[in-house]
């Protein structure tokens, strides 16, 4: 059998990353929290180098919290560091524990307490059924039903619940009668019925105008049917916006936020130390090694900034109505333009506005927000975010007893000249968490 070998010269065009060229693109995505525990692991054994977190010297207004939970700084100012901050969070369990170790029941039901506070979920609920907290806890349904009892008298109200019908009538105490009454019912009978709204059913069930129903309505509403959330069952975020823009002269300009920027500070001593003929060779290897290390990290950080910048400030531009106007204004945006604007690549765009964030005269905005589709309209195209700033007015100013259908959403922006259906609209009311005609009717 012959075999035939044949040579070609082919030429060929690889994109061949170094190492710094990853960790500088790694470094340009992450978002400022990734960023920070990503800086802080890398340099956290660096002998030649100090990482300063943009969390250490930026300051956040405590918020308050209910009952006797709020905390007071040491001197008195009412200022945390975004680290103090969460250093003194205390977790839901704490919080709740600490209640019930000062409540006045024998010690052997609030030990029993405490046990099923590990039970909760993070909405505050005791969802676990009962057959099985009385296999885990080895304790009897009554010596456990008067630790429920105990647990579902801490604050904030709802604590403890076993569904939300339960958790909504631990509230009910905190309406004022004769309101107190009907929504007590409501909650036990008509829930589904609220839902679904079916408010004539509920008034021909109650006996009420619609007057009252609606006043008890909106009493209802005022419960949580998240209790854990007031304790800090959840961790809010925190955003440090990036870039802000702000007006110089008669012109707005993108600035990089200096207190968003972690820094990396270098000590030369030890490096020059390390220098001396009496420093063993590894030793000299080892700390030259960590302070390229670092001066890396410190190129890519300043590469990042100027990155995120740029971008900003492109956007800036592509965005001017919606500067001067607010969000009614903006426009379609995609990331070819601003590709195009900058000279970057598409990829680097994306990137670069991958959680960071900018201050703006109307607000925090992620840098992802000002790309939106394009819609058609009379002036030849409209942004998807515009269109829906077009519905938060229109609903705004809506009749609450004869709220605005879908369809007729959809022919008012039809008749303003922007063209959208009404599953476009359904889509877009979701999106932003506004309820449907059916549920924004007032009944008064």
């Amino acid at each position: 059998m012959d075999m035939a070998f044949n040579l070609r010269q082919e030429q060929s065009h690889k994109l061949l990353l170094t190492m710094e060229m990853k960790q500088g693109l790694d470094i340009l995505q992450y978002s400022l929290d990734e960023l920070d525990r990503y800086l802080e692991e890398k340099l956290a054994d660096n002998p030649v180098a100090e990482y300063r977190s943009p969390y250490d010297h930026y300051v956040i207004p405590w918020p308050s919290l209910p009952g006797t939970f709020r905390r007071t700084h040491a001197d008195g100012d009412d200022s945390w560091s975004l680290e103090e901050r969460i250093r003194a969070e205390e977790s839901i369990e704490e919080l709740i524990v600490a209640q019930l170790r000062l409540m006045d029941a024998p010690n052997q039901v609030i030990e029993l307490a405490c046990r099923l506070v590990g039970f909760l979920d993070e909405m505050g609920y005791l969802r676990e059924p009962m057959a099985e907290l009385t296999k885990e806890l080895n304790m009897s349904v009554e010596a456990i039903e008067e630790a429920i009892n105990l647990l579902q008298r801490v604050d904030p109200p709802g604590i403890g619940a076993r569904n939300i019908k339960e958790c909504l009538h631990l509230q009910v105490g905190r309406i004022k009668e004769p309101l107190r009454q009907i929504v007590s019912i409501l909650v036990e009978e008509h829930l589904d019925d609220l839902a679904a709204g079916r408010h004539k059913s509920i008034q021909r069930a109650l006996r009420v105008s619609g007057e009252a129903l609606q006043r008890a309505v909106e009493a209802l509403r005022t419960l949580n049917p998240r209790p854990a959330s007031l304790l800090g069952g959840y961790r809010p975020s925190y955003i440090i916006p990036d870039v802000t823009v702000e007006k110089v002269g008669s012109q707005l300009v993108v600035l990089a936020n200096r207190l968003a920027s972690p820094r990396i500070e270098l000590n030369d001593d030890v490096w020059k130390q390390s220098g001396s003929k009496e420093t063993p060779p590894d030793v000299r290897a080892y700390v030259d090694s960590h302070r390229k290390e670092a001066l890396g990290l410190a190129k890519a950080l300043r590469n990042r900034s100027t990155t995120v910048v740029r971008v900003a400030d492109a956007i800036l531009h592509a965005q001017a109505p919606f500067f001067e106007r607010g969000r009614g204004a903006l426009l379609p945006l995609t990331l070819r333009d601003i590709a195009v604007a900058t000279g970057f690549h598409e990829s680097t765009v994306s990137r670069t506005v991958r959680g960071k964030y900018m201050q703006t005269p109307h607000g925090v905005f992620e840098l992802s927000y000002f790309f939106t589709s394009r819609i058609p309209s009379s002036g030849g195209l409209t942004s998807a975010e515009a269109v829906k700033e077009a519905l938060r007015q229109l609903i705004a100013t809506e009749d609450p007893r004869t709220p605005l259908s879908d369809d007729a959403l959809a022919t008012l922006l039809v008749n303003r000249g922007i063209e959208v259906s009404r599953r476009t609209i359904a889509k877009y009311r979701d999106e932003m968490g506004i309820l449907s005609s059916v549920k924004r009717r007032r009944f008064g």
